[in-house]
């Protein structure tokens, strides 16, 4: 099956079950987002579910992006393991229209400014941080690229 209308990464950050305090509580209803999200976008829309097997849950921010390695000639390194390294690797349809980036997770505002919660010792993702990331992405330039936050709002940790 050809996926023509675009691409998909969804990451439900769940915590670990039986967690219910400290910086990175279980989330009871991840379940239910991951299958939503599979159920609209893969399902109905027929996006093409990148890494699905990896990378789709309880993301470090190593995990999201190993940082600024860089070779001999100053070109960045791909390590093909990290979320962003993997949407440059271009395991997704070059042709297709789409590309959609959902994360679902414990997060905050602070200053106006919205922060993803990841899972090793109170780190966070900034949403622009996000935002920049996928801009400068040579392997979405010319593609729609829609992001999907679920994260609280609040200006503390929320309980799920």
């Amino acid at each position: 099956m050809t996926h023509k209308q675009g691409d998909a990464v969804i990451i439900v950050n769940k915590g670990q079950k039986g967690i219910a305090t400290g910086p990175f509580p279980y989330r009871e209803g991840a379940k239910k987002e991951k299958d939503n999200l599979q159920k609209v976008f893969v399902e109905r829309i027929k996006l093409k579910y990148l890494y699905q097997d990896v990378l789709n849950s309880d993301l470090s921010l190593e995990e999201w992006n190993c940082g600024p390695r860089k070779d001999q000639q100053g070109n960045r390194i791909n390590c093909k393991k990290c979320i962003i390294c993997l949407i440059e690797s271009a395991e997704g349809d070059p042709q297709s229209k789409y590309f959609v980036l959902a994360i679902t997770s414990h997060g905050f505002t602070s200053d106006g400014k919205q922060f993803i919660a990841m899972r090793i010792k109170k780190t966070y993702l900034a949403l622009k941080d996000v935002i920049a990331t996928l801009r400068a992405s040579q392997n979405l330039a010319g593609k729609t690229v829609m992001i999907i936050i679920d994260g609280c709002r609040a200006v503390r940790n929320g309980t799920g």
